[in-house]
């Protein structure tokens, strides 16, 4: 839906509340006498929050995933491969060729659970976006052991969390790579394992 039909319901709904004194339902003239009114109210409410979950306001027109404390892509596989957005710095076989040249580290930023359910680059680095937020232990080693003079490639799942770890780390001074998400790693052939 249009945000123009969504902002109209919404400035529907809240001029109805606006009628409802102190905002108590019970308060509202005949709601109490009859429950159709009290039921048409209920209903009007469940068609808001319709509009709401169904993206209204969303000019992506995109859907919005939230899991529990990630920004996790949606399951349904609508991210984009790499080669179709071009949003990404660098294609899985040329980071594979980098680090076989030794001139970067591979990093996986996604959660341990991610990594136990579906793999992770062999060569890859383990070093999870909640590390990087909370600056962890494996976070101050990696501060340590990486020299600033070798790439940093980040991956996650859709590539949202590698950008945020890449920009982060290109702020302290490292030269930094979005290669995007680990499915198209896997797509590519390259070798796998299954743990960190």
């Amino acid at each position: 839906m249009g945000d123009c039909r969504c902002s109209t319901w919404l400035f529907l709904w809240g001029n109805l509340m606006n009628q409802v004194p102190g905002k108590n339902f019970r308060a509202f003239p005949g709601a109490a006498r009859s429950p159709d009114r009290a039921r048409s109210l209920f209903f009007l409410a469940a068609f808001q929050t319709m509009l709401l979950a169904m993206g209204c306001g969303n000019a992506s027109g995109q859907p919005v995933t939230l899991a529990a404390g990630r920004n996790r892509a949606p399951a349904s596989g609508a991210a984009k491969p790499a080669t179709e957005d071009k949003k990404f710095d660098v294609t899985p076989a040329e980071a594979a060729k980098l680090v076989e040249d030794n001139k970067a580290f591979i990093v996986d930023v996604r959660e341990q659970d991610e990594i136990l359910t579906d793999g992770m680059a062999k060569p890859a680095k383990w070093l999870s976006m909640e590390e990087i937020q909370t600056r962890g232990n494996r976070y101050e080693d990696a501060l340590r052991t990486w020299p600033k003079d070798t790439k940093l490639i980040f991956y996650c799942v859709s590539g949202r969390r590698a950008k945020i770890a890449a920009d982060h780390f290109k702020d302290l001074g490292y030269t930094t790579l979005n290669m995007g998400r680990f499915k198209d790693w896997q797509d590519a052939g390259l070798p796998t394992r299954a743990k960190p």
